[in-house]
Protein backbone atom coordinates (compact mmCIF):
# COMPACT_ATOMS: atom_id res chain seq x y z
CA UNK A 1 0.00 0.00 0.00
CA UNK A 2 2.81 2.40 0.85
CA UNK A 3 4.54 1.88 -2.48
CA UNK A 4 1.31 2.27 -4.48
CA UNK A 5 1.15 5.91 -3.37
CA UNK A 6 4.84 6.57 -4.05
CA UNK A 7 6.17 5.92 -0.58
CA UNK A 8 9.02 3.72 0.58
CA UNK A 9 8.82 1.21 3.41
CA UNK A 10 11.45 0.56 6.08
CA UNK A 11 11.31 -2.38 8.46
CA UNK A 12 13.69 -1.59 11.35
CA UNK A 13 14.73 -4.09 14.00
CA UNK A 14 16.46 -2.84 17.15
CA UNK A 15 19.17 -5.42 17.93
CA UNK A 16 20.39 -4.40 21.40
CA UNK A 17 19.06 -2.70 24.55
CA UNK A 18 18.42 0.98 23.84
CA UNK A 19 19.55 2.56 27.19
CA UNK A 20 23.32 2.05 26.85
CA UNK A 21 23.30 3.15 23.18
CA UNK A 22 20.55 5.73 22.87
CA UNK A 23 20.05 6.73 19.24
CA UNK A 24 23.19 4.72 18.32
CA UNK A 25 21.58 1.37 19.16
CA UNK A 26 22.39 -1.18 16.43
CA UNK A 27 19.49 -1.57 14.00
CA UNK A 28 18.89 -3.78 10.98
CA UNK A 29 16.74 -2.38 8.18
CA UNK A 30 14.99 -3.91 5.22
CA UNK A 31 12.34 -2.79 2.75
CA UNK A 32 12.19 -0.60 -0.31
CA UNK A 33 13.33 2.49 1.60
CA UNK A 34 15.92 0.76 3.78
CA UNK A 35 19.04 1.69 1.80
CA UNK A 36 18.00 5.37 1.69
CA UNK A 37 17.11 5.28 5.39
CA UNK A 38 20.54 3.85 6.23
CA UNK A 39 22.32 6.65 4.35
CA UNK A 40 20.11 9.35 5.85
CA UNK A 41 20.35 8.21 9.46
CA UNK A 42 24.06 7.35 9.49
CA UNK A 43 24.81 11.06 9.13
CA UNK A 44 23.29 11.45 12.62
CA UNK A 45 25.58 8.77 14.06
CA UNK A 46 23.01 5.98 14.04
CA UNK A 47 24.24 2.38 13.73
CA UNK A 48 22.06 1.21 10.84
CA UNK A 49 22.79 -1.87 8.73
CA UNK A 50 20.94 -2.41 5.45
CA UNK A 51 19.92 -6.06 5.04
CA UNK A 52 17.60 -6.35 2.06
CA UNK A 53 14.93 -4.58 0.01
CA UNK A 54 12.53 -7.34 1.07
CA UNK A 55 10.32 -6.05 3.87
CA UNK A 56 10.25 -8.22 6.97
CA UNK A 57 13.76 -9.69 6.70
CA UNK A 58 15.22 -7.53 9.48
CA UNK A 59 12.25 -8.23 11.78
CA UNK A 60 12.60 -11.95 11.06
CA UNK A 61 16.29 -11.78 11.98
CA UNK A 62 15.41 -10.12 15.28
CA UNK A 63 12.77 -12.77 16.05
CA UNK A 64 15.12 -15.65 15.25
CA UNK A 65 17.85 -14.08 17.39
CA UNK A 66 15.29 -13.67 20.18
CA UNK A 67 14.83 -17.44 20.32
CA UNK A 68 18.42 -17.64 21.49
CA UNK A 69 18.66 -14.48 23.57
CA UNK A 70 15.40 -14.91 25.48
CA UNK A 71 15.86 -18.68 25.63
CA UNK A 72 19.42 -18.33 26.93
CA UNK A 73 18.24 -15.89 29.60
CA UNK A 74 15.46 -18.28 30.62
CA UNK A 75 17.86 -21.24 30.71
CA UNK A 76 20.35 -19.23 32.74
CA UNK A 77 17.64 -18.18 35.20
CA UNK A 78 16.45 -21.76 35.72
CA UNK A 79 20.03 -23.07 35.94
CA UNK A 80 21.06 -20.45 38.48
CA UNK A 81 17.87 -20.80 40.53
CA UNK A 82 18.55 -24.50 41.00
CA UNK A 83 22.29 -24.15 41.50
CA UNK A 84 21.81 -21.27 43.97
CA UNK A 85 19.38 -23.42 45.93
CA UNK A 86 22.06 -26.14 46.04
CA UNK A 87 24.77 -23.61 46.97
CA UNK A 88 26.82 -24.12 43.80
CA UNK A 89 25.81 -21.18 41.59
CA UNK A 90 29.33 -19.69 41.48
CA UNK A 91 30.78 -23.04 40.40
CA UNK A 92 28.09 -23.49 37.73
CA UNK A 93 28.73 -19.99 36.37
CA UNK A 94 32.45 -20.73 36.17
CA UNK A 95 31.80 -24.00 34.36
CA UNK A 96 29.42 -22.39 31.85
CA UNK A 97 31.89 -19.52 31.37
CA UNK A 98 34.67 -21.97 30.53
CA UNK A 99 32.49 -23.74 27.95
CA UNK A 100 31.25 -20.54 26.30
CA UNK A 101 34.42 -18.46 26.28
CA UNK A 102 36.87 -20.80 24.61
CA UNK A 103 35.24 -20.85 21.17
CA UNK A 104 33.50 -18.76 18.57
CA UNK A 105 29.74 -19.24 18.42
CA UNK A 106 30.14 -21.25 15.18
CA UNK A 107 32.73 -23.53 16.81
CA UNK A 108 30.39 -23.96 19.77
CA UNK A 109 27.47 -24.74 17.43
CA UNK A 110 29.61 -27.30 15.61
CA UNK A 111 30.59 -28.92 18.90
CA UNK A 112 27.19 -28.94 20.61
CA UNK A 113 24.73 -29.46 17.75
CA UNK A 114 26.70 -32.16 15.95
CA UNK A 115 27.18 -34.20 19.12
CA UNK A 116 23.54 -33.76 20.10
CA UNK A 117 22.49 -35.30 16.77
CA UNK A 118 24.23 -38.51 17.79
CA UNK A 119 23.58 -38.48 21.56
CA UNK A 120 20.03 -37.07 21.77
CA UNK A 121 18.46 -40.25 23.13
CA UNK A 122 20.94 -40.52 26.02
CA UNK A 123 20.47 -36.82 26.74
CA UNK A 124 16.69 -37.26 27.00
CA UNK A 125 17.32 -39.77 29.80
CA UNK A 126 19.63 -37.28 31.52
CA UNK A 127 17.02 -34.52 31.25
CA UNK A 128 14.41 -36.83 32.80
CA UNK A 129 16.69 -36.98 35.84
CA UNK A 130 17.15 -33.20 35.80
CA UNK A 131 13.37 -32.62 35.72
CA UNK A 132 12.86 -35.12 38.54
CA UNK A 133 15.56 -33.42 40.63
CA UNK A 134 14.05 -29.97 40.09
CA UNK A 135 10.62 -31.34 41.00
CA UNK A 136 12.05 -32.83 44.21
CA UNK A 137 13.60 -29.45 45.00
CA UNK A 138 10.18 -27.87 44.35
CA UNK A 139 11.71 -25.62 41.67
CA UNK A 140 10.36 -24.60 38.28
CA UNK A 141 11.44 -27.07 35.57
CA UNK A 142 9.89 -25.30 32.56
CA UNK A 143 13.13 -24.95 30.61
CA UNK A 144 14.42 -28.40 31.55
CA UNK A 145 11.16 -29.90 30.28
CA UNK A 146 11.46 -27.88 27.05
CA UNK A 147 15.04 -29.10 26.60
CA UNK A 148 13.87 -32.68 27.11
CA UNK A 149 11.09 -32.17 24.56
CA UNK A 150 13.50 -30.73 21.98
CA UNK A 151 15.99 -33.54 22.55
CA UNK A 152 13.19 -36.11 22.26
CA UNK A 153 12.15 -34.68 18.90
CA UNK A 154 15.74 -35.03 17.68
CA UNK A 155 15.95 -38.58 19.05
CA UNK A 156 12.67 -39.42 17.28
CA UNK A 157 14.24 -38.34 13.98
CA UNK A 158 16.89 -41.01 14.53
CA UNK A 159 19.72 -38.75 13.42
CA UNK A 160 22.20 -41.17 14.94
CA UNK A 161 21.21 -43.65 12.25
CA UNK A 162 21.09 -40.91 9.59
CA UNK A 163 24.76 -40.14 10.31
CA UNK A 164 25.65 -43.86 10.76
CA UNK A 165 26.66 -43.18 14.37
CA UNK A 166 29.35 -40.67 13.33
CA UNK A 167 29.38 -37.11 14.61
CA UNK A 168 28.75 -34.82 11.61
CA UNK A 169 31.43 -32.29 10.68
CA UNK A 170 29.34 -29.13 10.69
CA UNK A 171 26.15 -27.97 12.42
CA UNK A 172 24.59 -27.23 9.00
CA UNK A 173 24.68 -30.98 8.23
CA UNK A 174 22.40 -31.48 11.23
CA UNK A 175 20.09 -28.68 10.11
CA UNK A 176 19.73 -30.34 6.68
CA UNK A 177 18.99 -33.69 8.33
CA UNK A 178 16.39 -32.12 10.64
CA UNK A 179 14.76 -30.40 7.67
CA UNK A 180 14.61 -33.68 5.76
CA UNK A 181 13.24 -35.67 8.69
CA UNK A 182 10.95 -33.10 10.28
CA UNK A 183 7.27 -33.88 10.25
CA UNK A 184 6.43 -30.24 11.05
CA UNK A 185 6.14 -28.30 7.80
Amino acid sequence: MIETVGGLFVDAAVMAPVPPYGHKVPMLVSGTGAAKYELLMKQFGMDITFISETAGISSAMKMFRSIFMKGFTSLLLETLSASHEAGVDKEILASVQETLSGSTIEELANLLITRTAIHAERRVTEMNEVVATLNEMKLDATMAKAVKTKLQSIADMNLKNYFHGNVPTHYSDVLVAISERSTIK
